[in-house]
């Protein structure tokens, strides 16, 4: 009897399969040129007049020293149908300035292992309006390998100020009049003016440029001007309190011995019993009553005359 083959019988394995022969594994490619660029904070919102300075960080992270070519493209933009204000930029290190004025390019030497700090310092100009920004764009790319780069951009957004204007006293709530017509008629980005009850002689106005808040001010009969605070901006923090009132129970505590300014006691002395927060109530107990009788008042009714020493 033949012996019967298959139909694959015959065919031999491919070479180095059923041998017990290992797959070779592939060559790990090493870099030896490689660099990062970062920066903490790339985007920032600044006031007009103001610098704001990038800390940015380049890092050599390959085996060889390298040289990092660095192009520097400066872009400004505005609100459509107004022109962009000119931001003014300080780079770094020996950048050769273009004709043009867009671009700039340099070398960065960058030994292996060591970082380079490059401060890019932006001058935000007096004129900017609402919307305009400035973005710097860095390109950079690694002299030892050109297919190693990166690139890193920083923005720049103009937003409002705060500002504090003197007035004659008592005359706050027509500055506030004047300056909002005047404003308007003037095209000049004002966005809110507060006369705060309880600060007398001077007004907040919320705008976006002090040269031109100063104009508008300028010829106003009872304002007396823009308080100069030199480089320090008004924060909406110091304004905060004047936007939210004290409750009417604020500094009054149970026990404290309190005096009546108006209503039908008027004049009386009691001590409290409790507050009522929410209601802003409080509940007092009259000195001079026969009968001790609970009596509740608003609590911009009374006026402290000497604290509990519970």
């Amino acid at each position: 009897m033949s012996d019967e083959i298959g139909l694959m019988g015959d065919m031999e394995p491919p070479e180095g399969e059923g041998k017990g022969e290992e797959k070779e594994e592939p060559k790990k490619v090493v870099r030896r040129y490689g660099f990062s660029i970062s920066v903490d904070e790339p985007r920032r919102t600044v006031v007009g007049g103001s610098d704001v300075v990038f800390h940015v960080e380049l890092e050599n992270t390959g085996e060889k020293d390298d040289t990092i070519g660095l192009r520097v493209t400066r872009m400004m933009t505005a609100r459509e149908g107004e022109r962009a204000a000119e931001w003014a930029v300080d780079y770094p290190g020996d950048l050769e300035f273009r004709d043009d004025g867009e671009a700039r390019v340099s070398e960065v030497e960058l030994p292996v292992g060591k970082k380079r700090i490059l401060d890019f310092v932006v001058h935000v100009p007096h004129g900017v309006r609402y919307g305009d920004k400035l973005a710097v764009v860095l390109n950079c790319v690694s002299r030892g390998d050109p297919l190693v780069s990166d690139s890193l951009t920083l923005a720049v957004a103009a937003r409002q100020d705060y500002f504090l204007v003197k007035t004659a006293l008592g005359q706050e709530r027509d500055v506030v009049d004047a300056i909002g017509n005047r404003a308007i008629r003037s095209n000049v980005a004002v966005f809110a003016v507060l006369a705060p009850a309880k600060l007398r002689g001077y007004v907040f106005v919320e705008a976006m440029n002090k040269d031109r808040l100063k104009d508008v001010v300028r010829g106003i009969r009872k304002a007396r001007g823009v308080v100069d605070r030199g480089d320090v901006s008004l924060t909406f923090e110091e304004i905060l309190p004047y936007l939210t009132p004290k409750p009417l129970v604020s500094g009054i505590k149970e026990g404290d011995i309190v005096e009546l300014v108006s209503g039908p006691f008027k004049g009386e002395k009691a001590r409290v019993m409790s507050i009522d927060e929410s209601r802003e109530e409080i509940t007092v107990e009259l000195f001079e009553a026969m009968v001790p009788i609970p009596v509740t008042i608003r609590g911009d009714s009374v006026r402290v005359l000497e604290k509990s020493r519970g």
